[in-house]
Order: structure tokens, then C-alpha cells, then sequence
């Protein structure tokens, strides 16, 4: 594979291709530019197709960041102020 002077990828057999242009993926890269023009490299069905690993990031899942986030806000606020702040304003009594 081989990066074209315009910046599109290009698939050529490698005794023809200038070294310099030749290209070599690193699915752990965090742009993830060079994994989908990868994706999007064959032009028809029946043409050369990459397979194999295009993107391996790791990155934090939403859940663990929230849980953090709450946490940090918790530790902030005191327990007289989340008292106060709790029956502050309208409040009813459920008898």
C-alpha cells in the first residue's frame, strides 16, 4: 500500500513502489483517519481487500468516567450542605 502525493492511499505491487511512500498501519494509533480510509479501500466486491485489526484504542468507557465525576462531586459536598440543600425551597410532609 502506498500513500499518493494528493494523501489517498493506493494499492501497488511493492517492486514498483518508492520506499518512501510506502506506508505501515499502526492500529494503535489514536487518529483514526488512516484505519478508515484502510475500511474504505476497495473500490468493487471483487477487489483487494484489507483485513485484520484497523483500530485497537483503548480508551475509558462512559460509565467508569461518570462514576468518577459523581464520586469527585460527592467528596465536595458536605453533609450539612446536602441536608440544607435537600430541604430547602418546597418541601412536603407525608403524613
Amino acid at each position: 500500500m502506498v500513500r499518493g502525493a494528493d494523501g489517498r492511499l493506493s494499492i501497488e505491487p511493492v517492486s514498483e513502489a518508492d520506499t518512501d511512500a510506502l506506508l505501515v498501519h499502526d492500529a494503535h494509533d489514536p487518529n483514526p483517519s488512516l484505519a478508515f480510509s484502510l475500511a474504505h479501500l476497495s473500490e468493487r466486491p471483487n477487489g483487494p481487500t484489507p483485513i485484520g485489526i484497523f483500530r485497537a484504542f483503548e480508551r475509558p468507557v462512559y460509565g467508569e468516567l461518570m462514576t468518577r465525576e459523581l464520586e469527585a462531586a460527592r467528596e465536595g459536598v458536605g453533609t450539612d450542605e446536602r441536608d440544607s440543600l435537600l430541604r430547602s425551597g418546597d418541601t412536603w410532609t407525608v403524613e
